[in-house]
C-alpha cells in the first residue's frame, strides 16, 4: 500500500501541483504567455464568481468570449468588481464597455491580447483552471462530508465570508477584513483553514482521484 493508499489508487496532486500551489501561496500571478499576468483568486474573487454563476466555479456554465473577460475583471478589479456585480443583481443598467474602459492597466493588457487572437479560449481557461485548483488546494485536504444535501445558490455567501473571516483572524495573523478578501491569496487562506483544523485534531489528505477539488471546497460550506 504505498504512500497509505491502495493499490491503483492516486493523489489527484502531482509534484507540480503540489509546486504550483506553493507558488500561488507566495504571491505567484496567473501567466497566461505573452507577457499577460493577473492576480491569483482571493476569497472575496470565489465569491463573486459564485454570485455571477461564472464556469470557473459552476460545471454547468460554458465559457464564452465574454465569460472570460468577466472572471479576467473579477480577478484583476477585486473590490471594485463587487459594485459591478452589486449593480448587475440589482438590475441596474450597467454598460460593461464602458466599465472596462476605465479598468486596470492589466485587464486592459489582457482584453487587447485576447481580442487580438494572442491568447486563445483554451489557453486562458485552461490557465484558469489550473489557478483555482491551486487556489482551493487547502480546503481540499479536509475530509468530505458525504450524505449531505447540497447548499443553495450563492454558496460562498456571507455566512461562508465571515468563517473565513474569523478562521484566518484566529491564526494569529495581523491582517485586516480588507486583506483577508482581496489580497491574501485563496491558496493561502484554503491552507490556513486546513491548518486550523488540523491544530483541532482533524485529519488532512491529499485528495483521491475519485474526489473533486471543488466538491471538497462545498463541503467546507457544511462545516
Amino acid at each position: 500500500m504505498a504512500n497509505g493508499l491502495p493499490p491503483g489508487v492516486k493523489t489527484l496532486a502531482t509534484p507540480e501541483d503540489i509546486c504550483r500551489e506553493t507558488l500561488w501561496m507566495l504571491g505567484a500571478r496567473i501567466d497566461f504567455g505573452a507577457g499577460i499576468l493577473i492576480p491569483a483568486p482571493t476569497v472575496g474573487s470565489l465569491a463573486l464568481f459564485d454570485l455571477v454563476k461564472s464556469p470557473i466555479t459552476c460545471s454547468g456554465e460554458t465559457w464564452t468570449p465574454d465569460r472570460i473577460k468577466e472572471a479576467v475583471f473579477i480577478l484583476c478589479e477585486g473590490k471594485l468588481a463587487a459594485s459591478i456585480v452589486y449593480d448587475e443583481t440589482e438590475r441596474v443598467p450597467v454598460e460593461m464597455e464602458k466599465v472596462y474602459d476605465g479598468a486596470s492597466d492589466a485587464f486592459k493588457l489582457f482584453c487587447g491580447a485576447f481580442d487580438s487572437g494572442v491568447l486563445k479560449i483554451a489557453v486562458v481557461v485552461d490557465s484558469l483552471s489550473k489557478a483555482m485548483t491551486g487556489a482551493v488546494s487547502g480546503f481540499s485536504l479536509l475530509p468530505k462530508k458525504r450524505g449531505t444535501d447540497e447548499q443553495d445558490w450563492p454558496r460562498f455567501n456571507s455566512e461562508w465570508l465571515a468563517r473565513m473571516i474569523v478562521t484566518v483572524s484566529q491564526s494569529g495573523l495581523a491582517v485586516t477584513m480588507d486583506q483577508i478578501l482581496w489580497e491574501l491569496p485563496l491558496c493561502t487562506v484554503s491552507h490556513l483553514v486546513a491548518a486550523g483544523a488540523a491544530k483541532n485534531g482533524v485529519t488532512l489528505r491529499r485528495p483521491l482521484d475519485e474526489d473533486s477539488v471543488l466538491a471538497a471546497l462545498e463541503a467546507l460550506n457544511k462545516t
